[in-house]
């Protein structure tokens, strides 16, 4: 099936995503971007409607209700992928030994499920049965990559621990671009890492967080937010985020 769009014939297909070219690359961002402010016609409007498309087909796939109301929120894009992000991504690419240049635009129209943690492994069990056939679960991020209609997609399926991680990280760029430095960051001693290897310890292997898991967590997280005043509300919100019945205990 071609790629296509309302402003011409682009350089590849589906089938060859991964094989596309810088010149590729190139000819795609300044065939669909219609100013050099990064604009693309009828975003909007194409965001919505794969939103839409996109809610239909958690519909059909996902019989039990109480499963899609754990599915929080579709965050969706509200503006383009800057051009200006598109090639400093692909001057990235250029020093890899294999550049895959396809991660410079696959993410120009993107949006994200954020799934309760109490359903995570169940939600995801369902999605990746009708996308993808693996059988462990391998990350609490897992990315899928959808041709609908005219475009591609990315679809993020986030555990809420790696939403909360990647928000933080949006801000933090912001921060740094004003030349401030961040109050906190999810990736210091290693947090996200570790974090990310307990639940997927614990979805892999069915079992439940014990006291010392909390307890472990708890003490490292502090030590990430020391400083960030006042820290408290972001404390909770991080470890409820990994562990839904957490409850603060009034002596931390």
């Amino acid at each position: 099936m071609s790629y296509s769009s309302s402003f011409g014939k682009l350089p590849f297909s589906q089938s060859t995503w991964y094989d596309i070219t810088e010149q590729d690359v190139n000819q795609f961002i300044n065939t669909l971007y219609i100013n050099k402010y990064s604009e693309i016609k009828n975003f909007h409007d194409i965001m919505n409607q794969f939103v839409m498309f996109l809610r239909n087909l958690l519909i059909e796939h996902i019989s039990d209700k109480n499963l899609l109301h754990a599915i929080h929120y579709i965050d969706q894009r509200i503006q383009p992928k800057q051009k200006d992000r598109i090639l400093d991504k692909i001057s990235e690419e250029k020093t890899h030994d294999v550049p895959n240049y396809f991660r410079t635009i696959n993410d120009i129209f993107a949006c994200r499920i954020i799934i309760s943690p109490i359903y995570f492994a169940e939600i995801m069990n369902v999605l990746k049965t009708r996308f993808n056939d693996k059988k462990v679960f391998t990350d609490i991020v897992q990315f899928i990559y959808i041709q609908h209609e005219d475009h591609i997609f990315e679809l993020q399926l986030l555990h809420p621990f790696a939403h909360l991680t990647f928000e933080q990280d949006t801000f933090n760029r912001s921060v740094k671009n004003a030349g401030l430095k961040p109050s906190y960051d999810l990736w210091d001693k290693s947090f996200y890492i570790k974090v990310r290897e307990y639940i997927l310890n614990s979805l892999n292997t069915h079992t439940e967080a014990t006291d010392d898991d909390i307890k472990n967590t708890s003490n490292l997280l502090h030590e990430v937010l020391i400083n960030c005043y006042p820290n408290v509300l972001i404390y909770e919100k991080i470890m409820k985020s990994i562990y839904p019945d957490f409850k603060k205990n009034s002596d931390e």
